[in-house]
């Protein structure tokens, strides 16, 4: 059996379990052309002439004619692959979720005839809209305000349906379908087909992609295939984007050595508590440490020792807080600790004495043993400051209080303990 690829604008083909070289890899295995990027795979359909079938594209069969007759775009498996890998390429190189979501709806839409789509993406169980495309002729307005509207409806919404079934959903009359909302906008422009279908990757939805069009035809069983595979494909870039977009959160907003929090998102997760406790009455406190004569440990047994050692640390202090805390680290030996909504002052001292308790361990790392001091400042809200910024300064002067009057200790703004 051969399959097919695509290279320099031409479609080639290849023998089975041949590796095609394209921009990026493909392999063809029975009914599959897998094609892989840095990002993600994506399994194409194999060439279904070999099989002696073409399906009428994105549109099944007509409902006036022959289904040996050609409906709005007839399609053999080359055209099916053709777009597929167009599809893909689109994916790969888009900057963004919603400009690649975009592209690929024009892209579907204009190759099968439909007069104008919407794509939607699932967000904790509702429809977010991202983007809609139609033909200059259309006028859409109507039945776009009228589907963001019904974006949190129940199961009668299109997407709704597809979303709570995991399967394609067609509808051959939308004026002969009472369980569709969308009749009186979609009436109005003389729509006659209306589908959609989910955006999956494994057991996942991501999204849904909505399309409509004047002329009506019978959707076949290939039809259904092409559609089912194009939305896995754009599932598995859902997902790729989400994993990739998490990892950059992760670099961006961690510590790269211990996976703490880092300072922006110390200050962001701050900003968030001090809204909360200005709105509820709340205190907040802010306790900034600094790890007594750390240098020497560099000094003395190198900085990959002491980075295993800054692990411990930060283990150590996680291990003393709630789960609503935040433990930062702000480089060198530095660590920051955000306690939102304690009672008073008292709290805050708790957490410290926790702190030095816990830290008078030893700490080993193989044969060797190390005891580290550790001093701390307090701040509070709203009794030292009102942001972050001053609630960290006027910490940050709290420990040095410490530091001047002996170490290993917490003082709580202008109190030395």
């Amino acid at each position: 059996m051969l399959g097919a690829y695509r290279r320099g604008g031409q479609i080639l083909y290849c023998k089975e379990n041949q590796t095609a070289p394209l921009d990026g890899i493909a392999i063809v295995r029975g009914q599959n052309v897998i094609f892989v990027n840095m990002f993600y795979t994506f399994h194409f359909l194999g060439n279904r002439a070999a099989h002696g079938k073409a399906c009428s594209l994105f549109g099944g069969t007509t409902m006036t004619q022959d289904r040996d007759t050609v409906a709005a775009i007839q399609a053999d498996s080359v055209l099916i692959l053709k777009l597929q890998y167009e599809i893909a390429s689109m994916l790969a190189q888009s900057g963004s979720v919603q400009g690649a979501l975009l592209q690929v709806l024009e892209k579907i839409a204009l190759s099968g005839g439909w007069d104008t789509g919407i794509a939607w993406l699932l967000n904790d169980q509702h429809f977010d809209y991202q983007c809609e495309w139609h033909k200059p002729a259309i006028d859409n307005t109507d039945l776009l305000s009228q589907s963001r509207t019904a974006a949190f409806a129940n199961g009668t919404l299109l997407c709704r349906t597809v979303l709570n079934s995991g399967k394609l959903v067609w509808v051959d009359d939308i004026s002969a379908n009472k369980r569709f909302p969308k009749n009186d906008a979609a009436i109005r422009l003389k729509m006659r087909n209306a589908m959609a279908f989910p955006l999956r990757y494994s057991d996942n939805t991501y999204g849904v992609i909505e399309l409509f069009r004047g002329s009506a035809h019978r959707l076949d069983d290939d039809a259904q295939e092409v559609f089912t595979a194009l939305g896995d494909d754009i599932g598995q870039f859902l997902e790729a984007r989400r994993l990739y977009e998490e990892r950059l959160e992760q670099f961006a907003l961690h510590d790269a050595l211990t996976g703490l929090a880092n300072r922006i998102l110390l200050t962001e997760r701050g900003n968030r508590a001090l809204l909360r406790a200005e709105r509820n009455g709340d205190s907040i406190a802010v306790l900034y440490t600094d790890l007594d004569h750390f240098k020497a440990i560099n000094d003395q047994h190198g900085f990959v020792i002491g980075d295993q050692v800054l692990r411990l640390v930060a283990e150590r202090l996680g291990s003393v807080v709630r789960n609503s805390d935040t433990v930062a680290r702000f480089g060198g030996d530095e660590f920051v600790i955000l306690l939102p909504e304690v009672a008073d002052a008292d709290h805050a001292a708790i957490v410290a004495q926790k702190i030095l308790a816990n830290m008078a361990k030893p700490f080993l790392i193989g044969k060797l043993e190390f005891r580290i001091d550790i001093s701390i400042g307090i701040s509070r809200y709203p009794h030292d400051g009102h942001d972050m910024p001053t609630l960290l300064r006027r910490a940050d002067e709290s420990l040095y209080r410490v530091k001047q009057s002996g170490r290993n200790n917490y003082a709580v703004c202008d109190d030395i303990n």
